[in-house]
């Protein structure tokens, strides 16, 4: 019987549903991942209460004396949950399966297979006892995923996300015989409803080694399941200087841009990283050897360490990584993007009579694709745009430099433009598409030269934006007042390129912005 001391729990709340269960002659118990976590030492998020009673009407009550929102979840089930204000802490309330030890039968993986008694809760700071059958707190210390019973991926397919997330997010191992049962119920996977399959792919894409578990879902079938549109790119020869074919080259750029963005160093023993370190238990978490060891050690002959020294990093990018846009985790979307930016390459290929292989238009098909995908998943309008966008554009940072010549002026402030919010996460895409494309072959002088580009974007955008935003030379009315001009497109175009050539340094005061003006109209009409 595992014991917990019960202070990571949310004491006030757990005494407030105490009595409100008691006064109501209502046994219940707290189930599921706020046990987990209790157990491991850490903060509980949601909780998660099962009772011996009508759930439905037991939650109605709670919202109303507490002054909280209630939320049916799933009335057949009997799952209501109650959102209470001005915190936010959120409660579910469930209806027992049979007893209490029959419900857990019933659960999903034993490290969440086990209750605590309201009743049998001290009120004291005192340990308390773990109601757990199946030794959950066993696999809790082990650091393993296992499975409840044979049947529970046929009961609901989501837990096969979950088993991989989970096991990302707490740096477990999943159990052997668990990792079969996956693998043959892999295809129910792409039944999941949408919602779902976006909550756990934005979870796991959240974590600072998400991408060890995007190998993990294409190791257990799960990625053919859920991104079939994928699937045509194994074995997809690419040109000479790509280490990989389109399939693995794709999941690496997962882990390049992940690497880029969240500054960890890939070891080739697969150690752990070495910053952005995710906190589990009050220790450190360290990936499990198996999961990461082969990732590690051929992406590169350089360190990741040399890597991350050359590529461009600030207080300002960190910030804008650790953005969310709508609900979603910024570095999660970027981290999708590398997945789908050559999902289009499979039905664009084409070789020349030289040999020479091409992937025209993978861009902009693969834009298309990625909007399905993530349209099918329930992404938010935002949230799609923002990787069609990627997607679309992560070509263009390296087609901006000619040769040795570093982009115009022009060019670089159309390209931020254009792409917008987008900007900077296609920026280090691109990045994570040349190392994730050389592998093995990266060079430091390559290297340095893509850099130095992406650098050189950055540095004269900034310069760009500080030129042209605090002055406004001249609107709309005095363009209308000087030139006799209409309201309409023309004049929209006449002040978009004034704002070019005064972030380019074309122009400066308000008298050289009225006469580039003037010319301007002097050519169009001649």
């Amino acid at each position: 019987m595992a014991e917990s001391d019960g202070r990571p729990l949310p004491r006030e709340l757990v005494s407030k549903i105490k009595a409100f269960l008691r006064a109501r002659g209502v046994r219940g118990y707290i189930v599921g991942g706020c046990v987990r976590d209790s157990l491991l030492g850490r903060a509980c998020g949601d909780v998660d209460i099962a009772v011996d009673g009508p759930a439905l009407e037991l939650a109605r009550e709670f919202a109303t004396s507490e002054g909280g929102s209630f939320v049916p979840l799933d009335e057949v089930h009997a799952i209501a949950r109650v959102v209470l204000s001005p915190g936010g802490e959120v409660v579910d309330f469930s209806s027992l399966r049979g007893d209490i030890e029959g419900d857990i039968a019933e659960r999903d993986f034993t490290i969440d297979a086990m209750a605590l008694s309201l009743d049998d809760m001290p009120s004291g700071p005192d340990a308390f006892p773990v109601i757990d059958p199946l030794a959950g707190h066993v696999d809790l210390r082990e650091k393993r995923i296992r499975a409840v019973s044979d049947s529970i991926f046929e009961d609901d397919p989501g837990r096969l996300l979950r088993a991989v997330r989970l096991a990302a997010e707490y740096g477990f191992t999943i159990d052997h015989d668990t990792e079969g049962l996956i693998q043959r119920h892999a295809p129910l996977a792409g039944r999941v409803a949408g919602e779902r399959t976006r909550e756990e792919l934005v979870r796991l894409l959240g974590l600072s080694r998400g991408a060890t578990a995007v190998f993990d879902l294409d190791r257990l079938g799960l990625l053919e399941a859920l991104l079939p549109e994928l699937t045509a790119a194994r074995g997809v020869q690419q040109p000479p200087e790509h280490h990989w074919d389109v399939f693995n080259h794709s999941l690496r750029t997962v882990e390049a841009v992940e690497a880029l963005i969240e500054r960890w160093e890939m070891g080739g023993g697969g150690g752990e990283p070495r910053a952005q370190r995710q906190e589990v238990g009050g220790g450190r978490w360290s990936p499990p050897t198996s999961h990461v060891s082969h990732l590690a050690s051929d992406i590169s002959p350089l360190t990741s360490h040399q890597v991350l020294a050359e590529a461009p990093w600030s207080d300002i990018l960190a910030a804008h990584f650790g953005q969310t846009v709508g609900v979603t985790p910024r570095r999660a979307l970027v981290k999708l993007a590398a997945l789908l930016h050559d999902v289009a390459k499979p039905q664009t290929r084409s070789v020349e009579p030289t040999g020479r292989i091409r992937f025209l238009g993978h861009g902009q098909q693969g834009a298309g694709v990625a909007v399905a995908v993530l349209e099918r998943w329930r992404f938010s309008n935002r949230e799609i745009k923002l990787v069609e966008t990627m997607v679309l554009h992560h070509l263009r940072p390296t087609q901006m430099a000619q040769g040795d010549e570093l982009p115009s002026q022009h060019a670089i402030y159309r390209y931020f433009r254009d792409v917008g919010d987008a900007a900077v996460d296609t920026l280090f895409l691109s990045l994570a598409d040349h190392w994730a494309s050389r592998g093995p072959t990266l060079t430091l002088e390559g290297w340095a030269a893509h850099v130095s580009v992406v650098k050189y974007l950055l540095a004269e955008h900034f310069k760009q934006e500080q030129v042209s935003r605090p002055l406004k030379l001249v609107d709309g009315h005095d363009l209308m007042a000087a030139f006799g001009l209409k309201p309409g497109p023309e004049l929209g175009r006449l002040l978009e390129a004034l704002t070019e050539a005064q972030a380019t340094g074309e122009i400066a005061t308000r008298g050289e912005a009225l006469a580039w003006v003037k010319r301007q109209l002097q050519i169009g009409g001649g």
